[in-house]
């Protein structure tokens, strides 16, 4: 920590901006010696204005500025067939000719000498800036690293205060691939500030099961929890308070990678079905799933006969969890639905409906009807 450094720079600035004239009395008193100057040329042109000889000659029909500067010369307007040059300098003229813009013989002498004045200032102010930024470049390594710890903090504290938003909890991390939250909540929907958001239990890789399937008819929320699950771990990976109540022992693992396949991803550029580019997903997730990943991936299976469908989907969910990564799918296919019975590596989950109406909340051991 340089402390010479930080006191200049410090005390460099004052409340407005500009170099400070108190650290700097130099740039101080010439700025007070600026101002002197132009308030008694001000003063001289107001005096010279209310002479009768040279109100005669006042320009002021275009009911312009009584005082003007033209080339740094404060000037006043006179009419042209006035004899204007008797009065001063003429600097400059108007478009129609028919007013000139003078500067009185009198503020000609001052004037040079508030220039002369604001020259000075400019050059110590040059001077100061290069001696600041000399200091500056000589400090470089050590104000980056600053700013890069600064960075750092700022951003543990804008996570702090987004899960201080949606009053997240912290909960446990471990490197086992378990997901296991009391009332979770979808953050984009806290985010929205929607009324009654419900929350649901979620549990993946909790006694001893790897896999979770995810059933229920469409629009029940299947797919909901099924981005929930990842947005949990992606939050709890980047140290953001999770939004979940604090009972059971909350718990999200580190996942890494994270890999998801939702959604229909056909493209007529790329001559990708549906299916085909459900496959071509499958593939890249089963050449990059391992230990510690999390691979959540919607309607697995679909989009071809569903024999063929449930046969691939059992096929990619038994060598994901041989892999032993641990694996959430949504699912209509009735064998996948019935896997946790014959397999205890899959846990199932069914969305819940009332009286024929989604409640959007996951029943975890229950399976949904389609």
């Amino acid at each position: 920590f340089n402390e010479t450094l930080y006191d200049v720079l410090y005390n460099a600035m004052d409340d407005e901006g500009r170099l400070s004239g108190k650290t700097f009395p130099t740039v101080g008193r010439l700025r007070t010696r600026v101002k002197a100057l132009r308030g008694d040329i001000l003063q001289t042109l107001e005096g010279l204005v209310q002479i009768a000889s040279v109100q005669s000659k006042l320009a002021l029909e275009s009911g312009g500025a009584l005082f003007s500067e033209t080339s740094g010369r404060l000037v006043i307007p006179l009419a042209a067939d006035s004899k204007a040059s008797t009065v001063g300098i003429v600097h400059d003229t108007s478009r129609s000719g028919k007013t000139v813009y003078v500067e009185p013989t009198e503020i000609v002498g001052p004037t040079n000498e508030l220039r002369q004045a604001e020259g000075e200032l400019r050059s110590e102010e040059a001077r100061i800036w290069r001696y600041l930024t000399q200091n500056v470049l000589a400090n470089q390594r050590a104000l980056e690293t600053s700013l890069y710890a600064v960075g750092q903090l700022d951003l543990v504290r804008a996570r702090l205060q987004l899960g201080q938003s949606w009053q997240g909890i912290v909960p446990t991390v471990k490197e086992e691939g378990v997901i296991s939250l009391r009332n979770a909540r979808h953050p984009v929907l806290l985010l929205r500030k929607l009324d009654n958001i419900v929350g649901s239990d979620v549990n993946l890789g909790a006694n001893g099961n790897q896999g979770l399937v995810l059933t229920g008819p469409n629009s029940g929320g299947k797919t909901v929890i099924l981005k929930l699950l990842g947005l949990m771990a992606l939050l709890s990976r980047a140290g953001v308070p999770v939004p979940a109540s604090p009972g059971g022992d909350p718990r999200v693992d580190f996942f890494d990678p994270i890999l998801a396949d939702i959604g229909d991803i056909q493209s007529t550029t790329s001559d990708l079905s549906t299916f085909s580019g459900h496959m071509l997903v499958c593939k890249q997730v089963l050449e990059n799933a391992g230990e510690n990943a999390l691979v959540l991936m919607d309607e697995l299976g679909s989009g071809t006969d569903p024999q063929q469908g449930v046969a691939i989907a059992q096929a990619i969910l038994e060598s994901l969890v041989e892999a032993n990564a641990r694996v959430a799918i949504t699912t209509h296919y009735g064998p996948l639905k019935n896997l946790a019975a014959a397999d205890d590596r899959f846990a199932v989950g069914g969305m819940q409906f009332v009286r024929g109406r989604p409640t959007y909340k996951l029943l975890p051991g229950t399976v949904g009807e389609s």
